[in-house]
């Protein structure tokens, strides 16, 4: 009688017309798709429980303005947040690992990323056709960041306006 939901399942909100959802501490996972082209949501603020994020889980999500992520996040998928057309900002928590291809591309509006020093991974044109973006934070050198982004189309992220290496 006391389940647990765990994850929300592929395709689990495909469409859905809210605007703004709570998710339960519980959940671990948003399975691919999970939030696809769901064109209302404006926000939301992920349970620091959440560890992955799949390939299209907020794609097309076009009116999503803010997302909180979780502190315990690893990774997000191919495609998670591509065509987030009002995302204007997205802050990646220390620990956090992996960004799929394709991840935020198409952010139109998107302005601001910060990045951890934890990131191992960024995949070929993570950014593609972000090109609002102004300022990125990286709690790392310029070296290390410029060997993450070598050979996968994503040297958007070392020529914008404001590049703000920490270490």
């Amino acid at each position: 009688d006391n389940m647990l939901v765990m994850a929300v399942a592929d395709k689990g909100f495909f469409y859905a017309p809210f605007e703004s959802i709570i998710l339960p501490p519980s959940i671990k996972r948003i399975e691919a798709q999970g939030f696809f082209a769901c064109s209302s949501l404006k926000s939301i603020t992920l349970p620091d429980s959440v560890e992955f994020i799949g390939e299209k889980a907020f794609e097309d999500c076009v009116a999503l303005e803010s997302i909180a992520l979780s502190t315990k996040l690893k990774e997000i998928g191919s495609a998670s947040f591509r065509n987030c057309n009002e995302l204007r900002e997205i802050a990646f928590p220390e620990g956090f690992e992996i960004i799929g291809a394709r991840a935020i591309a198409s952010c139109e509006k998107l302005a601001k990323i910060s990045l951890p020093s934890t990131l191992a991974s960024i995949g070929n044109k993570a950014f593609e056709g972000s090109d609002a973006l102004a300022t990125v934070i990286y709690n790392g050198t310029r070296d290390a960041l410029a060997a993450l982004c070598s050979g996968y189309e994503n040297e958007i992220i070392l020529s914008v306006k404001e590049l703000i290496c920490q270490k």
